[in-house]
């Protein structure tokens, strides 16, 4: 073939004579291993030939056959490709290494695209994650919220309840009351089995002055020493005395008007009476 300048000719003659020698040692190995079979074939006498020895010396020279068939191809490939590049000029050559560029520089920028997409992608999984983490926490949040408030609840009802039961006996107490009418602090005692208790209506405050096993008389003092605290000059005191307790009322009677309290008195009709809610807990 002419050319047209005086560039040098490409020459494959390295790469074929590389392909020939291949194909020589192939072959060489094949007679190799056809000479050691017959060879081993020779040197038994009347034994059996072994048949796994056979179809595995087959089975090696089927793989190297078609080896060498796979081989001939790729020459006869690169044969054509040879001669098709041996008919192009310097020209669509260096046209074809041009596109080819211009197609790895496409194909690098797509794939650089694609692994920004793909890291995009994973930045969003991270940030959907991380939502859904924040979207669990809040929503164990609400259900912690959601059942201290079922508790308040409750307690509220109990409460409810128990403010029920409080108004219940602050609305038995007012039938007791004091021998004349007055614009003071109305107090309530109730001297019962174990000692006093006292119900301040002014704050609605009730005092367990109580202390079972002690004598009368320290559950008078114990009042008494109570009573102190008080203003006497701006409370009213009613008395309720279980029957058991009568016979004191006279010692009662002396101390409150001794501490100058304005008093009065009433009786249950007997000793199990109470206008008090049993509440652990009642001041003193």
């Amino acid at each position: 073939m002419s050319r047209k300048d005086d560039s040098p000719a490409i020459s494959l003659f390295s790469f074929q004579d590389i392909i020939t020698s291949i194909t020589g040692i192939m072959f060489l190995v094949v007679i190799l291993l056809i000479l050691l079979f017959l060879e081993s074939e020779s040197q038994k006498n009347d034994t059996a030939p072994d048949q796994a020895a056979v179809r595995d010396i087959t089975a090696q020279i089927a793989n190297l056959e078609e080896t060498l068939i796979q081989s001939r191809q790729r020459e006869k490939d690169l044969e054509k490709t040879l001669k098709e590049l041996q008919a192009m000029s310097l020209e669509t050559i260096e046209k074809r290494k041009k596109e080819l560029a211009e197609e790895i520089a496409r194909k690098q920028n797509e794939l650089r695209q694609n692994q920004t997409a793909n890291n995009e992608m994973k930045n969003s999984i991270a940030n959907t994650e991380h939502e859904i983490k924040k979207l669990k926490e809040k929503i164990s949040a609400l259900k912690e919220a959601v059942e201290k408030e079922r508790k308040s609840v409750t307690s509220n009802r109990k409460m409810v309840e128990e403010l029920k039961k409080q108004a219940k006996s602050s609305s038995n107490a007012v039938t007791f009351s004091v021998e004349k009418d007055s614009d003071k602090n109305f107090i309530l005692a109730e001297f019962g089995k174990d000692g006093f208790r006292v119900k301040d209506f002014n704050n609605q405050k009730d005092y367990d002055l109580r202390s079972p096993g002690n004598s009368d008389v320290y559950h008078i003092e114990k009042f008494l020493k109570w009573l102190k605290q008080r203003q006497n000059d701006n409370e009213v005191i009613s008395v309720i005395l279980i029957p058991s307790k009568i016979k004191l009322w006279n010692i009662i009677a002396d101390k409150l008007r001794n501490a100058k309290f304005d008093f009065g008195v009433e009786f249950y009709p007997n000793d199990d009476g109470t206008i008090f809610i049993d509440i652990p807990g009642g001041g003193e």
